[in-house]
């Protein structure tokens, strides 16, 4: 059975439980032994009615206590009188035997404590102790002794971008006057850690919660951006406590056991310790957070073994498993979402495992080291490191090889080509630099190629150079067969040249006669171009009668003649995709469609029987100066969109869809008459009707609508709206801002 020691005992004290006698030495309850036989228990009499309660005397000397008789039988229980003053105790007497124990009562059922869960969440710390979002996945409290904090704030959102928020909304759901508990720890190092009790409810904030909490132990503060694990841990709901069973009969003493303890295990209060070995070298306890196994003392030599048949289990719930070694971190082993196994030596990370991915941390390499040489990833320069002899091996057969043997450097392959490519559409080069000569050679190390530093480039066959570049050029030895020849420059030839072929010359390239290239034929890559630089450029037909033909393609790749110079006529034709439309004659030109010209200079009389429409833009069509338009009265042609027209004796202006605008040499437009006939300024509050000293004779007018919205009279500084109407005996005016009407009061004269 579990035995529940008393809390806070003194050295000395003794327990009495499961058959078994304990002692408390100041630091653990140690088992004394068995107690002796139990006496028989007396027989209880009846309880005697009590008595009135007389006067309270003076005390007695306390007289020397007396051995223990046998107990007699129990009278019935009197009426409790008054009580009197208390005598000085007497000395303890010797303890009697112990009576036979008896059965324990039935329990009542006890209402459920809520369970005690745990969920951890990955966030960086701040020390900003701002009442204020934190930003996503970031941890603050409002103080920066963690001792003080009373607040902690804690964003929606955790490092991973993941919304917390409904499970935040349920850790002060708790009815237990502590909500649950709260652990802030280092991802890394679980022994760096606060503990906070969540003491309040939990307030939600725009984009962030606050939760009341109250520090319990564990650090004091973090760093800012340290990355952290926080943990809660939810206390459940209290439930109802059982009523009380009736109390059992005494039973009959049980056999001592051999050792405490039971089915149900034994219960152990904050920091009784359990002790193992003839010394008590090993002790076992549980420290209020954690539960140590160690040495009586760091100069007790011991070693703990774990050891089972099968496997051997050590796991965490919510946090992660660490291996300790002289008080340094040696591996650090976390689950879940952000799991992972992290190597330290010297308290200093070296080597972690997330994700499937090894990686080294700081300045720690990755040695491989073979039976005779090594290769070595080096972190402080990211390079993997081979030592001479070490070779890079590739393919089934070890076909391809990579290594330098202390004095060259060697790519050997022994299977298929060797090929350097680079993927046809990434643009790049292959470049080989070496600040020497770099030379190819056969399997028998005859030349193939030289690449001379800073010079020459020599090509070889069979071993015998033929081909050398030179600062001006190249120097070929032997003969150059070519089926083109591409000569970018001058070529000095004195001989004729006889073609079998096309004379091809680039774009820009031409070919130049005369003595002084007075006439060129060239190519410019968009233009071809007869440039003569010297005398008249004449293109003769000898031919009696013949023609001169200049023909371009006629838009679906075949050819017509544009331009003709008729022999036999003595005439000039031009041509619009075949058909004639020009042809001089000898008293003009024939035209044959329509002319459209910038400009038209007509000496005479011009008569239009068609359309004359100008495409001039801004200023198309220009009167100068002394001249006119001149219209002649007729009949209506039909509306237009803008027109302009004499018809019926009157000169017609036609608007467009919006009316009329009337503008100034400046642009800005002045009056409009709209597409209604309505007569307004372009501007309000901007132009006069009349003068001071030009003014209309008179304004014929139904009502006179007046305001000075948007400015102010020169009385008050107010501004108004009012309607001027006609009656039959009177004249009125309403306020059209207050709808309130008023009349004119008149006098009539003769």
């Amino acid at each position: 059975m579990a035995i529940n020691f008393p809390n806070s005992p003194s050295t000395n004290d003794t327990y009495v439980a499961a058959g078994s006698r304990w002692l408390w030495n100041g630091t653990a309850w140690v088992r004394q032994g068995t107690p002796g036989t139990q006496g028989n228990q007396g027989v209880q009499g009846a309880t005697g009615s009590t008595g009135p309660q007389g006067a309270q005397g003076a005390q007695g000397v306390q007289g020397s206590t007396g051995s223990t008789g046998p107990q007699g039988v129990q009278g019935a229980q009197g009426v409790q009188g008054a009580t009197g003053s208390g005598g000085s105790t007497g000395s303890t007497g010797p303890q009697g035997n112990q009576g036979v124990q008896g059965a324990t009562g039935s329990t009542g059922a006890q209402g459920a404590d809520g369970n005690f869960g745990g969920a951890t969440f990955d966030y960086t710390f701040s020390t900003n102790t701002a009442d204020s979002d934190p930003g996503t996945g970031t941890l603050k409290f409002n103080n920066s002794s963690l001792s003080g904090a009373s607040l902690m704030y804690i964003d929606d959102e955790d490092d991973g971008g993941n919304d917390i928020q409904p499970f935040l909304r349920t850790i002060d759901d708790s009815t237990s006057t502590v909500k649950g508990h709260v652990r802030v720890s280092n991802r890394l190092n679980a022994a760096d850690f606060a503990l906070f009790t969540i003491s309040g409810t939990s307030t939600e904030a725009s984009g962030y919660h606050k939760v009341s909490v109250s520090h319990v132990s564990g650090a004091s503060s973090f760093s800012n951006s340290e990355d952290i694990i926080v943990t809660f841990a939810r206390t459940g709901t209290k439930g109802d406590t059982g009523s009380t069973g009736p109390q059992g009969n005494q039973g009959v003493q049980g056999a001592t056991g051999a050792a405490a303890g039971g089915a149900t295990g034994v219960d152990y209060n904050d920091n009784v310790k359990v002790r193992f070995g003839d010394d008590q070298d090993m002790e076992m306890y549980f420290n209020g957070s954690k539960l140590k196994i160690e040495p009586k003392t760091s100069s007790t030599t011991s070693q703990l073994d774990f050891e089972a048949k099968d496997q051997v289990y050590v796991a965490s719930l919510s946090n992660g498993v660490f291996l300790r070694a002289g008080g340094s971190n040696i591996i650090d082993m976390y689950g879940g979402a952000y799991g992972g196994i992290y190597f330290h030596h010297n308290n200093n990370d070296k080597l972690k495992l997330e994700g499937g991915n090894w990686t080294t941390q700081g300045d720690a390499d990755w040695n491989f080291i073979g039976t005779n040489y090594d290769i070595r990833f080096d972190a402080s320069d990211g390079a993997l490191e081979f030592e001479d002899n070490a070779k890079a091996k590739f393919g089934t057969s070890d076909d391809l090889q990579i290594y330098h043997d202390g004095s060259n450097s060697f790519i050997h392959n022994d299977t298929g080509n060797l090929r350097i490519e680079i993927d046809s559409g990434s643009g790049d080069d292959i470049q080989i630099i070496c600040p020497n000569t770099t030379t190819i050679s056969d399997h028998s190390f005859n030349y193939q190629a030289k690449f001379i530093d800073n010079g020459a480039v020599k090509l070889y066959h069979a071993g015998t150079q033929r081909f050398e570049t030179k600062s001006d050029g190249i120097d070929v030895t032997g003969e150059v067969q070519c089926d083109s020849l591409d000569v970018d420059g001058n070529a000095d030839i004195t001989g004729n040249i006889v073609l079998n072929g096309d004379l091809d010359l680039q774009d820009s390239n031409s070919i130049k006669l005369g003595t002084n290239d007075d006439l060129n034929l060239i190519h410019n890559g968009s233009n071809s171009h007869i440039e003569n630089y010297t005398g008249g450029l004449y293109i003769d037909q000898n031919l009696n009668d013949g023609d001169i033909h200049l023909r371009s393609d006629n838009s679906t790749g075949g050819l017509l003649t544009y331009v003709l110079c008729d022999g036999s006529e003595g005439s000039v034709k031009l041509y619009h995709y075949g058909n004639e439309k020009l042809n001089t004659k000898t008293d003009g030109v024939n035209i044959a469609g329509e002319v459209q010209c910038d400009s038209l200079d007509v000496d005479g009389t011009g008569d239009f029987s068609g359309y004359v429409n100008f495409r001039g833009g801004s200023g198309a069509v220009n009167v100068v100066a002394n001249s006119d338009i001149r219209l002649t009265n007729g009949n209506w042609t039909g509306d237009f969109g803008c027109k302009i027209q004499a018809h019926a004796n009157f000169l017609y202006l036609q608007g467009g869809s919006a009316g009329f605008s009337f503008r100034s040499p400046t642009g800005v437009d002045r009056v409009r008459i709209d597409s209604n006939g309505h007569l307004t300024p372009a501007s309000n509050n901007t132009y006069d009707l009349g003068t001071s000293s030009v003014r209309w004779r008179v304004l014929y007018t139904n009502d006179l609508d007046l305001s000075n919205e948007g400015s102010s009279n020169d009385v008050d500084g107010t501004w108004g709206k009012w309607t001027l109407q006609e009656g039959e005996d009177d004249l009125f005016l309403i306020n059209r801002r207050n709808s309130k009407k008023y009349k004119i009061n008149m006098t009539e004269v003769e």
